[in-house]
């Protein structure tokens, strides 16, 4: 297969974990605050840093993979236009606050999880 496929291939499956985790969430918490993306962002934040350890640290020959992990799966599944235009929308509705607080957790608590995943992944595979 291709590495163009693969990335399609592994965008798609992306896509359909974003939706189906995302409308999940967003079933069992409401949509008041944006949990679902939330969600997935911070999930993809933590396997950002797993996976950058285990295929740009651990094993760096692997540039198929990590292409098709990094741009296809993970760019389609975090996709952080979501996380802009909710805050957005939510600064034009006048909730600065709760768009405030959504970005700051985001971004905060993403680089936080993303350590996380490249130190757990750091221990596994020393």
């Amino acid at each position: 297969m291709s590495k163009v496929m693969l990335i399609i291939l592994f965008g798609a499956l992306g896509t359909i974990a974003r939706v189906g985790l995302s409308g999940v969430i967003e079933r069992r918490f409401g949509e008041a605050f944006p949990f679902g993306t939330l969600t997935v962002n911070l999930i993809g934040c933590f396997a950002a840093g797993f996976l950058f350890y285990v295929l740009q640290v651990r094993a760096p020959s692997q540039g198929i993979w990590r292409d098709a992990l990094f741009l296809g799966f993970l760019g389609a599944f975090t996709t952080f236009s979501a996380l802009i235009l909710q805050s957005f929308s939510s600064i034009q509705k006048g909730e600065i606050g709760s768009a405030m607080l959504y970005l700051a957790v985001s971004n905060a608590v993403g680089l936080l999880v993303l350590y996380v995943g490249f130190l757990l992944a750091s221990l596994m595979f020393k």
